[in-house]
């Protein structure tokens, strides 16, 4: 389904079938559809124009208008906009073709950054091209869930949220998918369940140093590059017979006079 302005969305993750992001408590996080009208609410968004980029997209709280999704310390929060030019940033994001034909979501301030879950928690992470961080983070965008429409993708219908208990295929874990349950991002993984390492010394936001203001012009105007270092030349016999000093193997300076023969 497309994203067009002022439609109000859910999204569903591509590997874990009836989990849609949702706030909780301020954070977003990946949570299994139970058919209950608060997770209708926290998992709708309506999509509006980039605060920071009207090309692109926000995403704004349907039970909380006035707060967007946002990254910060590279994990995805709920946060009222606060008018600051990082905030506009932070809740800005490029809609990308995930796989399939489903949805990638790419920071507007990390480019090459993409909202993914990983144990359940959504954060922005730089992309490795593994199969994966595809589908991790690629999200399937549907009639918001607020309105009351029918999950998509195999999600419980609301009336039968306790299916999803015992009896259901899932079990209330993660679903089987082609990555194993429980998700893949435990201890052992490359990532340990926090943020990649990453070419900004750790975690990505607040502010990459290239984004920041720039700074002084390399280099600055009217000073030379390379100021001239004086460096003392070191006195050594002339061949002309000038006066020289010359250092002996025992430390002891000699004066070399010349003479001067009267005629």
């Amino acid at each position: 389904m497309g994203a067009s302005y002022g439609r109000i969305m859910s999204f569903h993750s591509e590997n874990f079938p009836g989990h849609y992001f949702r706030h909780r408590n301020g954070e977003v996080w990946l949570d299994r559809f139970d058919g209950a009208d608060l997770f209708r609410q926290d998992a709708s968004f309506r999509i509006v124009p980039g605060l920071a980029a009207p090309h692109c997209v926000s995403f704004e709280s349907v039970n909380y208008p006035g707060y967007y999704l946002r990254h910060q310390n590279s994990l995805l929060f709920l946060h009222r906009a606060d008018g600051s030019d990082l905030f506009r940033k932070d809740a800005t994001f490029h809609l990308r073709s995930g796989m399939g034909g489903g949805t990638q979501i790419e920071s507007f301030n990390y480019p090459g950054w993409f909202v993914r879950h990983s144990n359940y928690r959504l954060s922005i992470a730089q992309r490795d091209h593994s199969a994966l961080f595809k589908a991790d983070s690629t999200w399937w965008g549907s009639e918001g869930l607020s309105s009351g429409a029918p999950p998509a993708h195999g999600g419980a219908p609301p009336h039968h949220g306790a299916s999803y208990g015992g009896a259901s295929p899932y079990g209330g874990a993660p679903p089987p998918s082609p990555y194993g349950a429980p998700s893949p991002y435990g201890a052992p993984s490359p990532y340990g369940g926090a943020p990649p390492p990453s070419p900004y010394g750790g975690a990505p936001p607040p502010y990459a140093p290239h984004y920041a203001a720039p700074g002084p012009a390399y280099p600055p105007v009217g000073v030379p590059a390379y100021p001239p270092v004086a460096v003392a030349a070191p006195i050594v016999a002339s061949p002309y017979g000038a006066p020289t000093v010359v250092i002996d193997p025992y430390g002891h300076h000699h004066h070399h006079h010349h003479h001067h023969h009267r005629r």
